[in-house]
């Protein structure tokens, strides 16, 4: 199984990804932005859309998914548990959006695990959720 683990930020209307992927203890890292002027978890979006973008470019079709956003990790998990679940107006469009991806993505054989279950007593995976926090806000250092 390949693990990713993601991580969105914005400042200014700027969207950064840091992605970090592990797989048989190869680490490869990832960093992405983009111009947005949206508003609330546009940033987890970004950055989870990207990963989703990753894993299809690489054909890896197990795939375990880390990301610190619970709440958004929450809704897109019971989504997937209970399809017809009504969703909250100020999240349920990015929720709709992840959804439909992760579907799109399972129909095509990848099987996607997602968690925001990140524990310092995990400390490879607790690492690479610092280095893909850092990645996320490398924009920041550009200026």
């Amino acid at each position: 199984m390949v693990t990713y683990v993601c991580d969105g930020s914005e400042k200014n209307g700027i969207l950064g990804a840091g992605i970090v992927k592990e797989k048989q203890k190869n680490v490869e890292t990832f960093h992405f932005t983009t111009h947005d002027t949206q508003t609330t978890k546009h940033h987890e979006y970004f950055a989870l859309m990207k990963t989703f973008k990753l894993i299809e470019e690489k054909n890896e079709k197990q795939v375990l998914i880390y990301n610190d956003d619970r709440g958004l990790i929450r809704m897109i998990n019971r989504k997937r548990k209970k399809p017809s679940m009504p969703l909250t107006q100020k999240l349920g469009n990015i929720v709709e959006q992840l959804y439909q991806r992760i579907q799109e993505l399972e129909q095509k054989g990848y099987t996607l695990t997602l968690t925001s279950t990140i524990k310092p007593n995990n400390k490879s995976i607790y690492t690479y959720h610092q280095q893909a926090h850092n990645l996320s806000r490398a924009y920041l250092n550009k200026k």
